[in-house]
């Protein structure tokens, strides 16, 4: 019997015994609810039937730059979102092969990082040459990001063929968690994938600053009410539709997005009647870590933060007061506030203390009445645009599935690279595709590429030797035992690099490794005796030489003992916390990445 379905009850005494009995309650129910979502995950194919045969084993240069323009350009075209979602899931299927890590790294390129909280990291990713195309996620340790990537995939992507107000979920993978620096991304996706977390891409909202930024840059108060009453209307469907509540709706996770210089109109349907609201600028909901919804009936929630006001018994209208009560925090921030808006965030905190148990679709009519804004009209415009499909009431040309702008359907395929070909092999063998299978390699030019990879793989070789020889200085670990206290702080700040040097070592040997293999394969195929004989003992070298560096490095990990032991005679010291110990956590927390990585 699913616990999830079940409402929790709490003793209401003995607040100790309350607070550890609470705990185990709630760890067991999400322990069960990630193992239910995990498990619908597996079952749900981001690929409808008008998409799936669409999509081929790779996404050609020139698909990379429609994927970026058909994302921004039609975002509002729900088949346009799907076949987007079902091209990333069939180049982020971690169930093919060896190849995927390296091929996701391949695929997803230019990463930098937008922000870090205390959970996780956002990035920016491209495709290829082409920047900026998706937005990814991470969280720094553990798999926090599956109940999140579960609602959006399972939930709220549904609703864009309705509203186009929730960021859209593209696809996910598992992979080691990122290693960062200051503001640089060392390394991601690399080591062993038995210590992975969860990595979700999301359409890029270009052209969008935070609902905080809209504020504290001056948007006029009819600016405010057009992003907060969108915000109503969108929570509003997706509250009959799934049963939606975020939990977490601040100013930070709503995104204004400029759609364009003219004013448009984006229809909502409330009741049986439509609204049209015009605009220059579209409310884009982000962050659903904390989201709930019910999916066939059943209750998908997080349990454990009701303190925070996250459980399912809330008020209707919570979301809407804690994004009225973060806007207000930030109105006060700003230096010489619009006074106008400032009155009417009064008003509708007024409305909200008198209405917290109304659902939010009469909310939304108070605040109609309350207001009576301009830029809402319950009649069709005409001769404007109106956002969306014609089955909405949008006056948008949507797209049939065969001529969706990020798909290309070539008769043969076209690998880019040896290790290209490796990847695309195992997956047609895999699905008997043999006719396919042939066609590849008679038109692959394999000498050329031969030659390309060979210098790739020089390159990878030159790489791992540079890094060799910055962490060779780890040897010296024990002497900390040497310095003064207060030396400490010097010392691991360049002891941290050399970790990062060391852990590069050896994920840049699995990457080695996968080239060479990759081009032992081809020859094979291609009859390269000479080849395939010098892949064989590279590949046998390669290993010897990574072992080697693993035992370079031992008398490092035993200083690892010695830190941890000074660690704890040290924990005590006035100021340890604050002052000394972040320079113990970050090596003892690589040294488990870097053993990981040492495997092959």
């Amino acid at each position: 019997m699913d616990p999830i379905s079940h409402e929790k009850q709490r003793p209401s005494s003995n607040k100790g015994m309350e607070n550890k009995k609470r705990i185990s309650e709630d760890e067991i129910l999400n322990d069960d609810r990630k193992a239910l979502e995990r498990e619908i995950l597996n079952n749900t194919s981001t690929c409808s039937s008008g998409t799936i045969d669409l999509v081929s084993w790779r996404i050609s240069p020139l698909n990379i730059l429609m994927t970026k323009n058909g994302l921004r350009n039609n975002y509002y075209d729900p088949k346009v979102m799907e076949s987007a979602a079902c091209l990333v899931n069939s180049e982020l299927d971690t169930n093919k092969n060896d190849v995927i890590g390296l091929r996701i790294k391949n695929w997803l390129t230019n990463l930098r990082i937008i922000s870090e909280g205390v959970e996780g990291y956002a990035l920016s990713v491209g495709l290829g040459n082409t920047k900026d195309v998706f937005v990814m996620k991470t969280p720094k340790s553990g798999n926090n990001l599956l109940h999140e990537f579960f609602v959006g995939i399972v939930g709220l992507n549904k609703l864009r063929k309705i509203i186009p107000n929730f960021v859209y979920t593209l696809g996910g993978f598992g992979c080691p968690a990122p290693i960062v620096q200051g503001e640089e991304l060392v390394s991601w996706c690399g080591g062993d994938s038995d210590d992975s977390v969860d990595y979700i891409l999301y359409e890029n909202v270009d052209q969008s600053i935070t609902l905080k930024e809209f504020i504290l840059g001056g948007c006029s108060t009819d600016e405010y009410l057009n992003i907060y009453i969108q915000v109503l209307y969108a929570l509003n469907i997706a509250g009959k539709e799934i049963d939606f509540m975020h939990y977490d709706l601040h100013t930070g996770n709503v995104l204004v997005r400029t759609i364009s210089e003219d004013e448009v109109y984006v229809p909502y349907k409330i009741g049986e009647s439509v609204h049209y609201l015009k605009t220059k600028y579209l409310a884009v909901i982000i962050d659903y870590g904390f989201s709930s919804i019910v999916h066939k009936g059943m209750d998908y929630g997080i349990y454990g933060f009701e303190d925070q006001g996250v459980g399912r018994h809330e008020p209707q209208l919570v979301d809407v007061t804690k994004l009225l009560s973060s806007s207000i925090t930030d109105y006060l921030d700003k230096e010489q506030p619009n006074l106008g808006l400032g009155v009417a965030m009064g008003s509708i905190s007024k409305l909200l203390d008198n209405n917290q148990d109304i659902h939010v679709e009469e909310f939304t009519y108070k605040m109609l009445r309350e207001f009576d804004p301009k830029f809402v009209t319950f009649y069709k415009p005409y001769n404007v645009r109106v956002i969306g499909c014609g089955d909405v009431g949008g006056t948008d040309d949507c797209i049939e599935y065969k001529n969706v702008p990020i798909m290309k359907d070539e008769e043969v395929i076209k690998p880019s690279s040896i290790l290209d070909l490796y990847d695309i092999c195992f997956g047609l063998g895999k699905e008997e595709k043999y006719e396919q299978f042939d066609k590849m390699i008679e038109s692959f030019d394999y000498k050329k590429h031969l030659m390309a990879s060979m210098k790739e793989i020089n390159s990878a070789h030159s790489k791992i030797e540079k890094s060799k020889r910055k962490y060779l200085k780890l040897k010296s670990i024990k002497r900390i035992m040497e310095f003064s206290w207060e030396y400490i702080p010097i010392y691991f700040n360049t002891k941290t690099k050399d970790f990062v040097n060391a852990i590069r070592v050896f994920r840049d040997t699995k990457v080695l490794i996968l080239l060479i293999k990759s081009v032992h394969y081809a020859s094979t195929i291609y009859n390269d005796v000479d080849t395939t004989n010098r892949a064989a003992r590279y590949i046998k070298r390669t290993k010897t030489n990574n072992l080697r560096n693993a035992s370079t490095i031992s008398e490092m990990i035993s200083g690892i003992n010695i830190m941890s032991e000074l660690s704890e005679s040290y924990k005590y010291k006035p100021g340890y916390k604050d002052k000394y110990h972040k320079y113990f956590y970050f090596p003892l927390g690589e040294l488990k990445l870097l053993m990981d990585s040492i495997k092959l």
